[in-house]
């Protein structure tokens, strides 16, 4: 007899699951590294005294991937996704404003203003308390005031301020405070329009190494499906063109090469699904008494591909599986005599589930032929099926 069943073969959610986060987790690894080497080099530059709320969103970003990379992978690989949105730019920002706000001049800055300081408290005293108070509390302000961003924005405003407390213009402690709060909120905006038009002058530059970045991590992949790779490196290519058209929005490129990195991550994923399937099926048959035919193919046709495994035993029976690539397994016991591969057909179906976590659902036996039909063994059906959760 020989009979030849179809199935679509689904792994248990546990096990699916299992091989998803730790696919998530190797390759958000290897963004979390890049973005740490970059981290590291900032902070080696100096930006955190010239780009500081950067450095800290980057800082807690890495912190939040780190955190959730073991027990939320999903969660870790958005916040990378998040990250690399934006970290490029930093370093041609941090290094803008490190030039613009040059840190020896404005070290020279406060020592000249700590001596003014000491002379103006000194006379102050000798014209009364009240004006001391006032020249007190301006250098008090002066020396919390740590950013030099802020300082070089506010630097016309602070002067006059400066002037006038030496002059004795201010008549009380809250007039003077007042001036010198709307000075600072007056550089904070300038500077936030400083680093908008920075960041929007090096975010094509940033946007293209994005590209190449993601490019490079899917040349690495060792995806069965090499003409897949290929329309996804295609893909990349386009995009690096694209960013460089001022008509294309890049929030719209941002958004096709995050779709491309997910397609990666589902095409690795349901390769090593199958992968895991074929080893299972081999090891299966193993234990059946079968002799596995160590040469597995990967047949590809118009409609998809399929992964072929032959076993035979001495007295000729022997199993043919197809897995395709649509998670449906094809197979045909045959050259067995009568009814008696009903026996292997079931040990083979419980134990694929019970002890691989594969469930075969969707039985569909294509034919029975109560002859041995050793001729008619290598022909398998087209495929119909998929796996669940892909």
């Amino acid at each position: 007899m020989s009979r030849h069943d179809e199935y679509a073969y689904e792994l248990e959610r546990q096990k699916k699951q299992e091989i998803f986060n730790e696919r998530l987790r190797k390759t958000t690894a290897g963004f979390y590294e890049n973005y740490m080497r970059m981290y590291e080099q900032f902070l080696g530059a100096g930006f955190q005294k010239f780009i500081p709320a950067e450095m800290s969103r980057l800082q807690n970003d890495l912190k939040e991937i780190k955190l959730n990379q073991q027990n939320n992978p999903v969660a870790a690989r958005d916040i990378s996704f998040q990250v690399q949105s934006y970290i490029y730019t930093m370093n041609r920002l941090g290094e803008s404003a490190k030039n613009r706000f040059l840190l020896a001049e404005q070290m020279k800055h406060e020592a000249e203003e700590e001596a003014e300081r000491i002379r103006l408290e000194k006379e102050a005293k000798e014209r009364d308390e009240r004006q001391a108070a006032i020249v007190s509390e301006f250098f008090k302000r002066m020396q919390g005031l740590t950013n030099p961003a802020i300082r070089n924005f506010a630097e016309e405003a602070l002067s006059k301020i400066k002037k006038d407390v030496t002059n004795g213009v201010f008549t009380d402690l809250k007039q003077m405070t007042n001036v010198f709060d709307e000075a600072l909120h007056s550089a904070e905006k300038k500077l936030s329009e400083w680093k908008a038009a920075q960041a929007k002058a090096f975010k094509e530059d940033a946007l293209r190494q994005q590209i190449e970045t993601v490019k490079a991590k899917v040349e690495a992949e060792n995806l069965e499906d090499s003409e897949k790779k290929s329309v996804m490196l295609k893909r990349l290519d386009d995009l690096f063109g694209k960013s460089a058209d001022k008509n294309i929005s890049q929030e719209d490129i941002q958004k096709d090469l995050i779709e491309i990195q997910n397609e990666v991550e589902e095409t690795a994923i349901s390769e090593e699904v199958r992968r895991f399937a074929v080893k299972s099926i081999i090891r299966q048959l193993s234990s059946q008494g079968f002799e596995v035919d160590r040469n597995i193919q990967l047949i590809k046709n118009d409609n998809g591909d399929f992964v072929k495994i032959t076993a035979s035993m001495p007295s000729g029976k022997r199993v043919v599986c197809n897995i395709t690539d649509d998670g449906r397994l094809n197979y045909k016991f045959d050259n067995y005599e009568g009814m008696t591969c009903l026996k292997d057909i079931q040990k083979f179906n419980v134990d694929l589930e019970k002890i691989y976590s594969i469930k075969l659902s969707d039985e569909k036996i294509l034919w029975s032929n109560p002859d041995r039909i050793g001729k008619e063994a290598d022909k398998m059906p087209v495929s119909s099926g998929r796996v669940g959760g892909y």
